[in-house]
C-alpha cells in the first residue's frame, strides 16, 4: 500500500460541498486506477469515497493528512488526489447547484429515515458528546434536539440508567432500563473506522412499554380466570375487567345475563362504546373507586354498579367492575355494610397487633398471650395512670415495668426499684420516705427516700403485697395527695412520681382477709397487666432457649451450644413453676455440664429429663390437658405398633390397615430406622 503525507491547501478546508466533490473524484480515480483511496488525520483513517466519514474528520486549511492507495496504479491515484487537495476546488454555479441538491437530498433522506424509526436513536462522537438524536429520542427524554446535541449525557440527566449506558465503555445488548414512564431495551455499540479507530457510539432504545402493559394485562386476566374462574362463573354479580384503554378483556356469565349479550359481542370492544354511562368509564379517567352508581335501562330495569381501579406494582392496568339488578339492592347494601365493618374490625385488630413500641421488642416471645400483655403495656406507657403488674414469680414483671418506663414521657428521669419483700419491715418506711437528721438514734444525716429519688420519674414497687398495713396508709396518702413526709420531718414534700406495682400474690383475697387495704388496692390497680406464665406460652420456649443459650455463651465466653430435640420435648412437657427465671437457671447448668455442643436430656435435672418418658406414648391421651393434632396421634400409634410387632404386616393387622399403608405412613413420619428392617 502506497502512503503520502502532505498539508491541505484548500482555503476553507473540507466542508460539505468540497467533501462531496472530493468523494466523487475519489470514486472516479478508484475506478480509473483500480485502487482504493483512504485519508488519515490524527491517526483516524477513513475511505475517501465516504462523504460522511470525510466530513467527520473536520479537515481544516493547513491540516496535515496522509493519503493511502492500494491497488494497480497507486502512485497515479495518490498524485491526482494530492493535486486536488493541495490546490483549490473551483465549483461552478451549475456544479454547486447540483451538489447542494445532492446534499439536501441526502440530508433529507437521512432525516426521514431517522424520523421514521420508532426506536429512539442517540449518536455520540468519540468525545462522548451527543451529536445526533431523532424525534423518538426527544419524545422519550422530554428534551428537544437543541437541548441534547453538544452535551454529554451526565450533564443532561446526571446519574441515571440512561447516562450510565450512553457513557459505557463496553457495548451493551438489550439492557432493560426505565426512562420516566417508559420501559425499554437499549442496545449500545461502538462505531469504528475501517482502521479500527473509535469514531463514535450509537445507542438505540426499543420502547416496550405497551408490550409490558399488554403482558401484564394478559397475566392479570389469566390470573383472574385461574384463581377465581370457577367462583366468578357461579356468582350472581356480573363481573367485567377492562384494560387501561377501556378494552374488555373478561366478562363472566352473570354479566352476559344482566346485559343480555354474548361475551363474543363484548370481548375486545371498548367499554366507552358499550356502556358509556358505566362506572368503568369514570374510573378510567379518574383512577378512583366508584360505588353504587345506578344505570337506568330502556326496559325499565335499574342496574347497580361499582368499579375499582386495578394496580400491579403501583401501575394502573385497568378497571374491575361489578353489576347487579337494583331489586337486590338492599341485600347488597347490607352485605357491603357488613363487609365494611369486618374490614374495619380486621384493620383495627391488625393495627393493634402492630402497635407494640420498640422498648417491648426486647421481651422474647411470639405467643398471642404475651402479645396481648405487651399491647396493653405499650398503650398505657404513655399515660400517667398507676399500673399493677400481676404474674407468678419469674415471669419477667420487672422487664415489663422497665419497658413501660422507657416508653413513657418520664423516660429521661430515673426509674427506682424497691423490692418490698426483701427489706425488713422496720426499715421499709425509711427506705420509702427517708428521714431527717436526728430523727432517731443513728440518723446522723438527712436521707432521701425512694419516692424523692424517683421524683419526676417512676417508682417500681415489686412484691407490693408484702407492705405492712401501717405503711399502706402512708402509701395511700402519696397516691392521693402527691406528697410525702420524711420520718422526723415537719413539712410535707411535694413529689411527682408514677407508681408501677407488681405482685405474685392474690391481692383481692388479701383484701377479703383484711391483709391489704381495699382503697389502696383500687388506687394501685387502675390498669392491671397480667403477665402469662411460661406454661401458658409454651410456643415461646424455643425462642427463649435460643436467647438464653446465646446470652450464656457470650457472658461465659464459651462456644454457643444448641438444644437437642429430645431435651426440647422435656421442656415442653414440664410445667415450669419457676417460669423464665427457672428456665435460664436450668440452661446455665446444662451448658456448664454438657461435654459437646448439643444439650441432651442427660444434662438436665432429673425432674425435667424424666418428662420425656411421658411423651413416648402420651399422645394416645391428652397432652398438657389438650388434644393434639390428628397427625400426631397417627404418628404415635404407627410408631407404637411397629415397636411392638416389628413388621409392617403384623402392625397392619393389629391396627386394621394394609401392609402398604403402614409402610407409607412409617416413611412419611420418618419412623424407618436404618438399623431395623421391617417386613
Amino acid at each position: 500500500m502506497e502512503k503520502r503525507k502532505f498539508t491541505i491547501g484548500l482555503e476553507r478546508g473540507v466542508h460539505a460541498r468540497t467533501a462531496a466533490m472530493i468523494t466523487g473524484e475519489a470514486s472516479r480515480i478508484d475506478r480509473k486506477c483500480q485502487t482504493k483511496l483512504y485519508i488519515e488525520k490524527s491517526e483516524v483513517k477513513v475511505p475517501l469515497t465516504s462523504m460522511l466519514a470525510v466530513t467527520a474528520l473536520d479537515i481544516k486549511h493547513n491540516d496535515e493528512v496522509s493519503i493511502y492507495a492500494s491497488g494497480r496504479d497507486e502512485i497515479t491515484a495518490i498524485d491526482q488526489m494530492e493535486a486536488l487537495l493541495k490546490g483549490s476546488i473551483v465549483i461552478s454555479d451549475e456544479e454547486a447547484e447540483w451538489l447542494d441538491r445532492v446534499l439536501d437530498e441526502n440530508a433529507i433522506a437521512s432525516d426521514k429515515i431517522l424520523e421514521a424509526l420508532y426506536n429512539a436513536v442517540f449518536y455520540l462522537n468519540r468525545d462522548q458528546v451527543i451529536v445526533l438524536v431523532n424525534s423518538a429520542a426527544e419524545k422519550l427524554t422530554g428534551f428537544k434536539d437543541r437541548e441534547l446535541i453538544g452535551r454529554a449525557p451526565y450533564d443532561i440527566w446526571g446519574e441515571n440508567e440512561l447516562s450510565e449506558v450512553l457513557m459505557s465503555e463496553e457495548p451493551i445488548k438489550e439492557k432493560r432500563i426505565k426512562i420516566g414512564d417508559h420501559i425499554g431495551l437499549i442496545d449500545f455499540s461502538n462505531v469504528y473506522s475501517e482502521e479500527n479507530h473509535l469514531i463514535g457510539k450509537l445507542g438505540i432504545f426499543k420502547d416496550i412499554t405497551k408490550i409490558e402493559a399488554l403482558r401484564t394485562e394478559l397475566e392479570f386476566t389469566a390470573d383472574i380466570k385461574d384463581r377465581f374462574g370457577s367462583i366468578l362463573n357461579h356468582i350472581s354479580d356480573g363481573i367485567c375487567f377492562v384494560n387501561r384503554e377501556g378494552d374488555v378483556l373478561y366478562v363472566n356469565p352473570s354479566y352476559e345475563k344482566i346485559w343480555k349479550v354474548n361475551k363474543t359481542e363484548v370481548i375486545d370492544k371498548n367499554i366507552k362504546t358499550l356502556l358509556p354511562n358505566s362506572p368503568s368509564v369514570k374510573v378510567l379517567s379518574t383512577q378512583k373507586k366508584v360505588f353504587d352508581l345506578v344505570i337506568h335501562q330502556k326496559d325499565g330495569r335499574k342496574i347497580l354498579s361499582s368499579a375499582t381501579p386495578v394496580r400491579i406494582n403501583e401501575d394502573f392496568v385497568g378497571v374491575l367492575s361489578s353489576y347487579k339488578e337494583v331489586t337486590e339492592f338492599e341485600h347488597i347494601r347490607n352485605l357491603l355494610e357488613q363487609t365494611e365493618k369486618q374490614l374495619e374490625y380486621l384493620k383495627t385488630e391488625l393495627n393493634e397487633k402492630n402497635t407494640i413500641d420498640s422498648a417491648f421488642k426486647g421481651i422474647i416471645g411470639d405467643s398471642q398471650s404475651l402479645k396481648d400483655c405487651l399491647k396493653i403495656a405499650s398503650k398505657v406507657s404513655k399515660t400517667k395512670a398507676s399500673i399493677m403488674i400481676l404474674g407468678e414469680s419469674g415471669t419477667g414483671k420487672e422487664l415489663i415495668a422497665r419497658a413501660i418506663h422507657d416508653m413513657s414521657p418520664r423516660s429521661k428521669s430515673r426509674m427506682v426499684k424497691v423490692n418490698c419483700g426483701a427489706i425488713p419491715e422496720n426499715l421499709l418506711e425509711s427506705e420509702l420516705f427517708g428521714y431527717e437528721k436526728g430523727s432517731f438514734t443513728g440518723a446522723n444525716q438527712l436521707k432521701k427516700g425512694k419516692f424523692e429519688l424517683a421524683d419526676g420519674g417512676t417508682l417500681f414497687l415489686d412484691e407490693i403485697g408484702e407492705i405492712p398495713l401501717n405503711l399502706q396508709v402512708k402509701l395511700l396518702r402519696v397516691l392521693q395527695e402527691g406528697e410525702i413526709d420524711r420520718i422526723g420531718g415537719n413539712f410535707p414534700i411535694k413529689i411527682d412520681v408514677r407508681i408501677i406495682a407488681a405482685t405474685n400474690r392474690d391481692l383481692e383475697e388479701m383484701v377479703r382477709q383484711e391483709l391489704f387495704r381495699e382503697d389502696l388496692y383500687y388506687r394501685l390497680n387502675v390498669i392491671p397487666i397480667e403477665v402469662p406464665s411460661l406454661r401458658e406460652r409454651k410456643e415461646d420456649l424455643l425462642l427463649l432457649v435460643e436467647f438464653f443459650l446465646k446470652k450464656i455463651a457470650e457472658s461465659e465466653n464459651m462456644e454457643y451450644k444448641k438444644i437437642s430435640v429430645e431435651a426440647l420435648e422435656c421442656f415442653e412437657n414440664y410445667e415450669w413453676p419457676g417460669n423464665i427465671r427457672e428456665l435460664e437457671n436450668v440452661l446455665t447448668r446444662a451448658v456448664m455440664l454438657s461435654d459437646d455442643y448439643l444439650i441432651k436430656p442427660k444434662y438436665l435435672p432429673k425432674h425435667i429429663s424424666m418428662m420425656r418418658e411421658k411423651l413416648d406414648y402420651g399422645l394416645v391421651n391428652l397432652k398438657q390437658g389438650k388434644l393434639a393434632k390428628m397427625e400426631e396421634y397417627d404418628k404415635a400409634i404407627i410408631k407404637m405398633a411397629l415397636e411392638l410387632h416389628k413388621s409392617f404386616n403384623k402392625a397392619g393387622k393389629a391396627l386394621g390397615l394394609t401392609h402398604r399403608t403402614i409402610s407409607l405412613k412409617a416413611k412419611k413420619y420418618g419412623l424407618l430406622d436404618s438399623d431395623k428392617k421391617y417386613q
